[in-house]
């Protein structure tokens, strides 16, 4: 996509235009927009404490300090999980402290169902905004607004969305929610969440240059991975594509699943596959894109 507007497409062994893909880890990008309408709508504050929601972590010294940017760069020190077993919103909130907040870095699927156990308790305290989830909020707030339909959206044993992982869509589809993220959270000229929040979840953590909140950021050095799918091999993508990493940012999953927002170019790109030890590298592919 190019300005907003569609200028190719391929698809391959029989996939169309309209057929939906896993987005694996690339639904973690979807917390970002839930992150930003809630701070627009005075739900939360990045640097509030998860403990002002959660209330079984007040008592204990670690978790008690825990934030919620600490939570959603992956830097808060509690055991992250394991990236092939998305616990429940119960399971995750009662994860365990492996180290102090703020200093490491570690990839998995817990934080970010803390973080919808963190909204469904705020939603759930606010009379004004009637949602049974943070799946139904992002609808209401962001999806239903720029015309993106997901038709499938997994669910844990308790009947939660999962965040980490659970969205499949088409291209066409997905490709709207990067546009969205470039145009800043406006769609046809209405700011629809807080674009602030949108420029912190793509500025890098003290804990890991690659990473922000949700996102990982392109042309980084020094990151780290941490075993994340599909990620293998982001120290050789730290450059070697001209001007294009500059700003730039992606939603990434097992598989190779990639959407990539480039602000310096007005371009979105999707990629869906289904590759496992294939050979892939996230600079390549746009050098072959733009030509560079």
């Amino acid at each position: 996509m190019f300005d907003g507007k569609i200028v190719f497409e391929r698809y391959n062994q029989s996939w169309t235009a309209d057929t939906i893909h896993r987005l694996a880890s690339g639904t973690k990008s979807f917390s970002a927009a839930i992150l930003a309408a809630a701070v627009k709508d005075s739900l939360l504050t990045l640097d509030e404490p998860v403990s002002k929601t959660l209330n079984e972590w007040q008592t204990d010294p670690r978790l008690s300090k825990i934030t919620l940017r600490q939570l959603l760069s992956l830097s808060s020190g509690i055991d992250p999980g394991d990236n092939g077993k998305v616990p429940s919103y119960s399971e995750a909130i009662a994860a365990k402290v492996l180290q102090p907040a703020g200093e490491k870095f570690a990839y998995g699927p817990a934080p970010f169902q803390i973080f919808g156990e963190v909204m469904r308790r705020k939603l759930e305290a606010r009379n004004d905004l009637d949602f049974s989830d943070s799946l139904a909020y992002l609808r209401n707030r962001v999806l239903d607004p720029i015309g993106l339909e997901v038709p499938v959206w997994c669910r844990d044993t308790e009947g939660m969305p999962h965040l980490p992982s659970g969205a499949a869509v088409s291209a066409r589809e997905w490709v709207k929610y990067g546009e969205f993220l470039r145009q800043e959270g406006t769609w046809e000229g209405k700011g629809l969440v807080d674009p602030e929040t949108l420029k912190v979840c793509r500025t890098p953590s003290q804990a890991n240059p690659a990473y922000g909140l949700t996102f990982w950021l392109l042309g980084s050095r020094g990151g780290k991975t941490d075993g994340a799918p599909g990620l293998e091999n982001s120290e050789e993508n730290s450059a070697g594509f001209g001007d294009i990493h500059v700003g730039a940012y992606m939603a990434a999953g097992a598989g190779k699943q990639r959407l990539y927002i480039i602000p310096s170019r007005k371009v979105v790109v999707v990629h869906q596959a289904e590759s496992k030890g294939v050979g892939f590298d996230d600079g390549e592919l746009l050098g072959h894109l733009f030509g560079e």
